[in-house]
């Protein structure tokens, strides 16, 4: 569930656009809702061309190769559409139809929350139970943490975890299962005390996939077909992408820069600048506050008006996926893109202000209002981030320049194998040798590629991972003489000797 989308967002579930609604269509409520039924319906042919102009113009704009849009009222889709590619080089007459496949990203882990649901509807757990009830070979260096963990705190995204914890090793490749990962983190010393606060990891939810599997004896992915997306009808729906059937049309992955393919916790995250560079506009006046549920990112009134909302986005490597739900309403969106933005923040962040703008069409909101909150949106994300970085690696096929060349000495020196320097087992092991006696090869993970010199002390390694199209590795010189080696100057590596 992360090998293939990298660090960006693990459990990356496969999903047809048509299928996208199945778990999420909007449930009646208890409000007497016939004017704003009959102003949904009796409008809806306006609407939809309004929206599909607009999404339409806003897919253009962006330069992703592809886009795709659903929308839902109560239960039924009055909107499959696809947008662009689903590939550019290998097959550029591949448009993307109601029946393309994209990676979901963390929308998985709504996937996974409604497992664990299920399960506790059977009586097979409880949202209370220590980790360790349903998982005795889990290890934590925090062993208060490790005895106490509950299913709630992974959930609600309070534990001892911090954002990236585990991401950068699950990118290369370096577990060769989930399982593998989970077992290694007893290895590691997490920073955050137990029940800190809300803090989104990826890790929290590779421990609940476990925690499926050994309830059930299947995968979690197994058992989410068997128990909610095959009784769904979703029968389009994979948790990898290479479970998919090869008939089937599957939306692949792009890097765009500068329109070049190459529990309910409290949260913060989303409030201020951040929050409205997303595309939400959430007032705290009043004593509100913006929740974060069990596999759902933000719970609250974000949107317009204070109108009760919530969704789930969703990234990897290289897609995007974006949600958002009125259930007072009956209103649904999901909008999924397989080009992942890398230039300034408006443009990052431009498939969510298009969630945010096609929920305000179908709710009624006033054009000046839609307009004004987009354009808050725009400001507030290229304010904090400013500027794009197209690295020609990626974008334009241009290996870095080397500027300094490693006697045959220095290579003898630096080729070996390594070990991690802190938490050697979490982290794992590298090696560098010399490849057709001249061109020096660093491997970390499954990821092996040439270090070019800069300087004696700074390499590039020149592979291509998630949004690092070229990774600064820098070399140093312990007293008793072997050599180190530090990659992204976050985990340091020492020689072995033989």
């Amino acid at each position: 569930m992360w090998g293939a989308c990298l660090c960006l967002g693990w459990l990356a579930s496969l999903c047809v656009v048509a299928d996208s609604f199945s778990m999420f269509k909007p449930h009646e409520t208890d409000v007497d809702l016939p004017e704003q039924v009959a102003s949904l319906t009796s409008s809806w042919d306006v609407k939809k061309m309004r929206i599909l102009e607009f999404v339409t113009a806003q897919h253009a704009a962006s330069g992703s190769p592809g886009w795709a849009l659903a929308v839902v009222h109560h239960n039924e889709t009055l909107l499959a559409q696809g947008f662009g590619l689903n590939e550019v080089v290998a097959n550029p007459a591949n448009q993307v139809s109601p029946d393309s496949m994209f990676h979901i990203g963390s929308v998985t882990k709504t996937m996974v929350a409604v497992a664990l649901a299920k399960l506790v509807d059977e009586g097979r757990v409880r949202w209370t139970d220590r980790v360790t009830q349903h998982l005795p070979w889990f290890t934590l260096h925090d062993k208060y943490a490790q005895t106490y963990t509950t299913l709630h705190d992974l959930l609600g995204m309070n534990s001892v975890f911090a954002e990236g914890d585990s991401d950068y090793q699950a990118s290369f490749g370096v577990y060769s299962s989930e399982r593998d990962m989970v077992q290694r983190l007893g290895s590691y010393a997490t920073t955050r005390t137990y029940r800190q606060g809300y803090a989104y990891a990826n890790v929290n939810f590779a421990i609940l996939g476990q925690v499926v599997q050994a309830v059930t004896n299947q995968t979690w992915g197994e058992y989410l077909t068997q128990a909610i997306w095959t009784p769904l009808g979703m029968m389009h729906t994979y948790d990898w992408a290479e479970h998919a059937p090869a008939d089937h049309q599957l939306s692949k992955g792009h890097f765009v820069c500068n329109g070049t393919v190459a529990g309910h916790e409290i949260q913060a995250v989303f409030v201020g600048a951040m929050g409205t560079s997303w595309g939400y506009h959430f007032d705290p006046k009043g004593g509100r506050a913006l929740g974060a549920g069990y596999g759902i990112d933000v719970v609250g009134p974000s949107m317009y008006r204070n109108l009760d909302y919530f969704d789930k986005n969703g990234d990897t490597a290289e897609h995007q996926t974006r949600t958002g739900f009125v259930p007072s309403r009956g209103l649904g969106v999901v909008l999924l893109n397989n080009g992942q933005l890398m230039d300034k923040g408006s443009n990052i962040q431009r498939l969510s202000r298009v969630r945010t703008y096609v929920l305000g069409i179908l709710l009624d909101i006033p054009q000046n209002e839609l307009v004004a909150a987009w354009n808050e949106s725009v400001l507030a994300a290229d304010a904090l981030y400013p500027v794009g970085d197209c690295k020609a690696a990626a974008f334009d096929s241009t290996p870095p320049t080397p500027t300094y060349h490693p006697s045959d000495a220095v290579k003898e020196w630096l080729a070996g194998e390594y070990t991690a320097m802190a938490y050697p087992d979490f982290v794992g092991n590298a090696s560098i040798y010399v490849q057709n006696k001249n061109q020096l090869v660093f491997k970390y993970g499954t990821y092996a590629g040439p270090l070019i010199g800069l300087t004696n002390t700074t390499f590039v390694w020149n592979v291509f991972v998630a949004v690092a199209p070229a990774v600064t590795v820098r070399i140093a010189k312990l007293p008793n003489g072997l050599p180190t080696i530090a990659i992204d100057d976050m985990f340091a590596f020492v020689k072995v000797l033989a």
